[in-house]
């Protein structure tokens, strides 16, 4: 029978890691294979008492390997596998030497092995806050980080942020336990040793947070997806958070359009909705966007954004406040053969954009009503 056991969290240190194989030799479980640092595959065997001892791996010929191999079984030391960096040897002989009694010889074969330990943690911890930058950067360029923050994007974030940090938390653990053995092995020290099992509940805390936050991202993208519904605008439920195009721009609305679509998308942070109708010709056009957000604060980051966007993507002619006790925030932009309203009331954000020639203020009404009745 074969199963699979977590390694010790203190991977950098392995007379724990020496002590946990023991423990499983006693146990009476033999070492099959390793992955990496964070498991091992063991197949049951008849419980005995083991030592086993940890060497980093050296660059060597083959000949030199087998060659240094053989001395040790010579020894009563036997090859167990590679864990990581390291060679793993086996001896069942209580009265068999060890492999390294002499401090200053532990020294010199450990040096490379902590040396590259900690270049790799250094440059872990720099590429982790590199990645952390650019994943905010990225977000932020897109031109619209509110609205993609409101959509989902916040729980990327989170995971961003948390990932980092455990990273850089592991990293610098990792760091201080490498400079710690390196200091102790120059002074002719053994090395001292955590304790295996809060290592052991570290390493198993660890692996719950990474799956909990797997599960979570899972669930966030199912959830975000399932509650994506897109139907024609005469199938969408009523009553719709927009001024109707029959309200705003009559005479559009008695052409015959090549497209009404409704969509609505429901996520933690925002219920959106969103009216698209149009012709092909341009002769008549009408796009509403409203999104009723958790917090005032979010709101009034999502009024600034829309009109900041649209003031850079459209050639304005006049822009106009609104100075309606009613609104929190409110404009009309002329666009010459358009008209725009971004409206704010409380958690509420209306933004309506319909071509047409008629004056939009004169619809102050209409919009507030829409966004008094969907709070």
């Amino acid at each position: 029978m074969k199963k699979r056991f977590l390694m010790p969290e203190a991977y950098w240190d392995t007379a724990l890691l020496e002590r946990w194989l023991e423990e499983k030799a006693v146990q009476g479980w033999r070492p099959v294979s390793f992955s990496r640092y964070g498991s091992g595959k063991f197949e049951s065997a008849e419980p005995r008492k083991l030592r086993y001892r940890l060497e980093p791996l050296r660059t060597e010929t083959y000949d030199a390997q087998c060659e240094r191999e053989e001395t040790y079984r010579e020894m009563g030391w036997e090859p167990a596998g590679v864990l990581g960096d390291y060679r793993v040897y086996a001896c069942a002989d209580p009265q068999a030497p060890e492999l390294f009694t002499d401090p200053s010889a532990l020294c010199l074969t450990w040096e490379r092995q902590l040396r590259l330990f900690r270049r790799h943690r250094l440059i872990s911890m720099v590429l982790i806050v590199v990645w952390t930058i650019l994943q905010f950067r990225s977000l932020w360029e897109s031109g619209q980080p509110v609205d993609v923050f409101l959509k989902g994007m916040w729980a990327v974030w989170l995971l961003a942020v948390v990932c980092a940090l455990e990273w850089l938390c592991g990293n610098l653990r990792a760091l201080r336990g490498v400079q710690r053995m390196r200091r102790q092995l120059e002074a002719g020290m053994a090395p001292d040793t955590e304790d295996l099992d809060a290592s052991l509940r570290r390493r198993r805390r660890q692996n719950l947070v990474s799956w909990g936050i797997c599960g979570l991202v899972a669930a966030l993208a199912v959830s975000v997806f399932g509650s994506q519904q897109e139907m024609p605008l005469s199938d969408a439920p009523e009553p719709l958070p927009y001024v109707s195009m029959e309200a705003v721009a009559p005479e559009a609305a008695a052409l015959p359009l090549d497209s009404s679509v409704y969509r609505e998308r429901r996520s933690l942070l925002t219920d959106h909705r969103e009216v698209s109708q149009f012709r092909w010709d341009f002769k008549a056009s009408l796009w509403a966007g409203f999104d009723r957000v958790r917090f005032t604060f979010l709101a009034e980051a999502l009024y600034r954004e829309r009109l900041a966007n649209f003031l850079d993507t459209w050639s304005v002619v006049e822009v106009r406040e609104v100075a309606d006790s009613r609104f929190d925030q409110a404009v009309v932009i002329d666009t010459g053969k358009n008209r725009c309203f971004i409206g704010r009331m409380g958690r509420a954000v209306l933004m309506e954009r319909v071509r047409t020639d008629r004056d939009l203020m004169d619809h102050l009404d209409n919009f507030a009503a829409v966004l008094a009745e969907f709070q």
